[in-house]
């Protein structure tokens, strides 16, 4: 895990205040949300490993990467809708709050992390208040030069650092509702989650979705 000084951290503060970035996104399968809340934490894939916990996975660009890469969760400055729109289940859109962006160990990837440009090595080595910084066209806007820019969080994104779960319609919302809830009975846990604020949003969602 890569570290930076208190200086550096100040700078990233100070530049996502200028921007007025206020939050991050992380999409995921419905399906996957009995897990999340049972763990309390969206997590990484060497995580998941770790605690045995099942998961669909996904290629990460060249062969191998999605192993190099199996400590990071992806996040961005929008939600993903290039790989949104690949899937064939129910999705919602976790919308997290930006002091993720800042937190130890986390990566800052100009652009889609799939890319061969972007090996681990390279993204560790250019992650300073700089590198954050040469995101964007200028130094107020929130804009990022590309709109696939990522933000990789280390290992685990407590739900507490959840601001919002959005889902496209009211009965996609109904079923996750009713799909969590029967899995934490099913565990002999309280059917009672952690208070999140949920919205329907269909414009955090690619068109393709709506059919």
């Amino acid at each position: 895990m890569v570290t930076r000084s208190s200086e550096d951290t100040r700078r990233i503060q100070d530049s996502i205040r200028r921007r007025g970035i206020t939050s991050l996104f992380h999409y995921t399968r419905v399906s996957s949300l009995p897990s999340i809340f049972t763990a309390d934490a969206l997590l990484s894939r060497s995580q998941m490993d770790t605690m045995s916990m099942s998961y669909t996975g996904h290629t990460w660009g060249y062969n191998g990467k999605e192993v190099e890469f199996a400590d990071y969760i992806c996040c961005g400055f929008l939600p993903h809708w290039g790989m949104m729109g690949k899937e064939s289940e129910l999705l919602c859109v976790f919308e997290l709050k930006a002091d993720l962006i800042w937190h130890e160990g986390t990566l800052f990837c100009p652009d889609n992390s799939a890319l061969n440009d972007y090996t681990l090595d390279h993204l560790q080595a250019h992650n300073t208040a700089d590198d954050f910084d040469e995101m964007f066209p200028d130094q107020t806007t929130y804009r990022t030069r590309s709109w696939q820019a990522e933000i990789l969080v280390y290992h685990r994104i407590p739900l507490s650092e959840v601001s919002m779960l959005h889902f496209r319609t009211r009965g996609e919302l109904d079923q996750a509702r009713t799909l969590v809830q029967a899995a934490r009975l099913a565990q002999a846990q309280s059917p009672a989650l952690r208070p999140i604020a949920v919205s329907i949003s269909p414009r955090r969602f690619p068109p393709s979705l709506s059919g």
